[in-house]
């Protein structure tokens, strides 16, 4: 009889966390669903700080070859499964685009969606979303929602209520109890990141936009001391989960004035140490998405980190002018927002990005009239230019090891020692770079290709690829 009460007192101290003691309430968990674990845990309700929590060493994943061979493109898109708040999913487009990188939109991984009551966690909607992604050959870059209902009430005034918005929490300040948020990081991430999934998710983002402030939009009430708070706890659970994954700071809104301003803030606070990655949103912005002017940014403060474009997206019809569309400012056709699609894609990568994800793939019948002309795809399935576009887009440059400008309107991607992709376009009696000659593949922006000599090619608005034909490694 006392061996199996020696055993019961060490099982019940190994459950005790630093700074627990025994009346705190035990872990209780569900039968387990999967070989993964739970779906549904409860955990114990406890108040130590974040660093208090036990961290047991995380582990340096072994990512698999398919995944890393995915992780080399470089376009993706916003919600491929179709929905912003984890409706029905459908990849269907994702998959005729080629597309191998998703940035679910809210996304599945929001702390008010997983622990809806407080200590016990549900990741069903998670784990369908992660699930079916694999399954479509796509690499989640996952964000991290910081906010839930039960939390903010505890000690959050009614000023920190914000405009609706999916299914994120109605109050979104900083977090109440942070210890219950930096566990439900840490247990995301671990489940998500593990390397006993062929595709996990290796890139978080400490969610986004944190300085818009409009009437209708705005998903953090709080300052940049804040904002730097609830980063650090952020990318401490992360790292505590996966040191091999990479944190991106929350994509700004834009690189207007008021926006760079905040960045600086934040950067100035000491927040280099706590991201891997900058990202940015531009919607029906400069044709580069500004991405250049964040990656200038961070080399003129020798931040060597990679810039990404997130959100990325060019509506058709009236843009009137404003101080975020400075250069639209006219009437423009979809055989137009094609073409400064294509061209949009090509600057921003000449300009430093490392990855860029459109914005809409499919409209829905509600929709605004400017998210409906962003889309890729009618609310009937209807499949515009501007789809065309990024298809060929996709097959074109979705894997380059380098890009280099040319002369104006005149880039080559170079994908390997003897492959390379020229992107060209101009007015009438522009030249095309002298190094192309003979025969060449020439494919137009809408992915129609014919061969034919290099001396023939009369460039206009239109961009085309242009590309030598490849015999036994080496150029005909």
């Amino acid at each position: 009889m006392i061996l199996p009460l020696i055993f019961i007192a060490l099982i019940f101290a190994g459950c005790m966390l630093p700074g627990q003691d025994a009346k705190s309430t035990p872990t209780v968990m569900t039968t387990p669903v999967s070989s993964e674990g739970p779906v549904i845990t409860t955990i114990p309700t406890f108040s130590p700080t974040p660093s208090a929590t036990a961290s047991p060493s995380p582990t340096p994943w072994p990512f698999s070859e398919r995944f890393h061979e995915l992780e080399q493109a470089r376009i993706g898109v916003m919600s491929a499964g179709g929905s912003d708040s984890m409706g029905e999913l459908d990849f269907r487009f994702a998959k005729e685009l080629g597309i191998h990188w998703d940035r679910p939109f809210e996304g599945p991984f929001n702390w008010q969606r997983i622990e809806r009551v407080p200590g016990t966690y549900d990741f069903s909607d998670a784990d369908e979303y992660v699930q079916a992604a694999a399954e479509n050959d796509l690499i989640i870059a996952g964000i991290l929602w910081p906010f839930a209902d039960w939390d903010q009430v505890a000690c959050r005034p009614v000023s920190c209520n914000t405009p609706s918005f999916g299914n994120l929490a109605v109050k979104r300040c900083l977090p109440c109890n942070q210890t219950a948020y930096h566990a439900f990081v840490r247990a995301t991430v671990s489940r998500y990141s593990n390397n006993s999934r062929e595709l996990p998710v290796k890139y978080w983002e400490v969610f986004p936009e944190p300085s818009i402030r409009t009437a209708s939009r705005q998903f953090f009430k709080g300052d940049v001391k804040d904002y730097l708070t609830l980063l650090e706890l952020t990318s401490s659970a992360i790292r505590e989960a996966c040191e091999d994954c990479q944190i991106l700071l929350g994509s700004m809104a834009g690189f207007s004035p008021e926006h760079r301003s905040y960045f600086q803030d934040v950067m100035a606070g000491g927040a280099e140490t706590h991201f891997d990655i900058a990202a940015l949103h531009s919607f029906n912005e400069a044709e580069d998405g500004r991405i250049g002017e964040l990656s200038d940014f961070l080399r003129t403060r020798n931040l060597f980190k990679e810039a990404w474009l997130t959100g990325y997206s060019i509506g058709s019809g009236e843009f009137p002018p404003s101080d975020e569309a400075q250069y639209r400012d006219y009437f423009i056709t979809d055989e137009e927002q094609a073409l400064i699609l294509t061209e949009g894609f090509v600057k921003a990568f000449a300009a430093d990005a490392e990855k860029v994800f459109y914005r809409r793939i499919q409209a829905m019948d509600l929709d605004t009239k400017e998210k409906q002309s962003e889309a890729l795809v009618t609310s009937r399935g209807q499949r515009r230019p501007v789809f065309k576009a990024l298809k060929t887009l996709v097959k074109k440059l979705n894997v380059f090891q380098s890009v280099r400008r040319v002369k104006a309107n005149q880039y080559v991607f170079e994908k390997d020692a003897y492959r390379k992709t020229y992107v060209l376009w101009g007015e009438t009696g522009d030249r095309i770079p002298s190094e192309l000659e003979g025969r060449v593949l020439v494919t137009t922006h809408l992915g129609v290709e014919r061969m034919m000599d290099a001396q023939d090619i009369e460039l206009t608005e239109a961009p085309i690829y242009v590309e030598s034909v490849i015999q036994d490694g080496k150029d005909d």
